[in-house]
């Protein structure tokens, strides 16, 4: 049976995750060992996607928000891409824009799209080598109003 690791962060949206986490569980559970891991920090989100490959694992199921998902593709786009997994969105911010975007509304539209094996390439813009971001880049005066 094929491995996956699911990450998520308590600092993320409005809800919590760990009805999320039953369901992903519960509906996945004769197809895939997960392993679930609550991620506080960049540091041990960076670790464990530069590990998952290592550790034997097919994909990651990714709960989070747009921000969440902003540090993780910083996390991936900072290993070598042969370490790189799928990611499996499951929206669990308070907007979710990005998940929006491509189409995940919800926590069954998530399972759906792997269970059709929906794999979608990402472009990523790169700032100043430092930083990257997957749906949008702002600068200038009124950054820190999202709307």
């Amino acid at each position: 049976m094929k491995k996956a690791l699911l990450i998520y962060s308590l600092l993320s949206g409005r809800s919590h995750p760990q009805k999320k986490i039953n369901k992903i569980n519960k509906a996945l559970e004769n197809e895939y060992i997960i392993n679930s891991f609550m991620c506080s920090d960049d540091i041990q989100l960076f670790s464990l996607v530069s590990n998952a490959k290592k550790d034997g694992y097919a994909f990651i199921i990714f709960l989070g928000g747009d921000g969440s998902f902003h540090h993780l593709i910083n996390a991936l786009m900072k290993i070598n891409k042969e370490v790189r997994l799928p990611v499996l969105l499951v929206n669990n911010g308070t907007l979710n824009d990005f998940a929006h975007g491509i189409g995940i509304r919800n926590i069954n539209s998530s399972i759906k799209a792997l269970r059709q094996n929906k794999i979608k390439e990402l472009d990523v813009i790169s700032v100043n080598d430092k930083t990257y971001c997957a749906f949008c880049f702002a600068a200038g005066k009124y950054v820190d109003i999202p709307y």
